[in-house]
């Protein structure tokens, strides 16, 4: 405890919820839900003619939206600074990783495997953005993994992280 408050006093600076962690709570609270709900609008207008996609959507929209609220949770544990801030938030990165993993996954699966479903150019369609979606789900959890495992600040802001 006592290299914490000389590491405080040392670059008193580093310490609080400012800078990039500012960005990434704010990231977590507002833009993740926000994108969550936009991206859900989307896919239900995408699949408004097919009927056999939306069984995929509810399911898909109550996951999004567990993950809406899991990311806004981690952000406002951030900017709050409670206890365990960064473990919430690095649990949600874990997550939303493994998640991208799977989905990037799905998206090879779906290219290899083409059916004749009468659905296939909305099922082509998919297939794009949800690879892209994937991967920028993977490089996004990992930089901010990266982020909370190396920050000074949050080493600073967070002693017991």
């Amino acid at each position: 405890m006592e290299q914490t408050v000389e590491a405080n006093e040392a670059q008193p600076e580093l310490s609080g919820v400012r800078g990039w962690l500012l960005t990434l709570a704010l990231l977590l609270m507002v833009v993740m839900p926000l994108v969550a709900v936009l991206g859900l609008i989307g896919a239900w207008e995408s699949v408004a003619g097919s009927p056999a996609l939306r069984t995929s959507v509810i399911a898909a929209t109550a996951v999004e939206l567990a993950l809406a609220a899991f990311a806004a949770y981690a952000g406002w544990a951030l900017h709050q600074l409670r206890t365990n801030a960064v473990r919430i938030a690095k649990a949600y990165f874990i997550v939303t990783l493994v998640l991208g993993v799977l989905g990037l996954g799905a998206a090879v699966l779906a290219t290899l495997a083409q059916t004749d479903a009468p659905d296939r150019a909305l099922f082509g369609m998919l297939r794009g953005p949800a690879a892209i979606a994937g991967l920028r789900q993977i490089l996004l959890s990992a930089v901010c993994l990266a982020y909370l495992q190396r920050s000074k600040r949050v080493r600073s802001t967070y002693p017991r992280a």
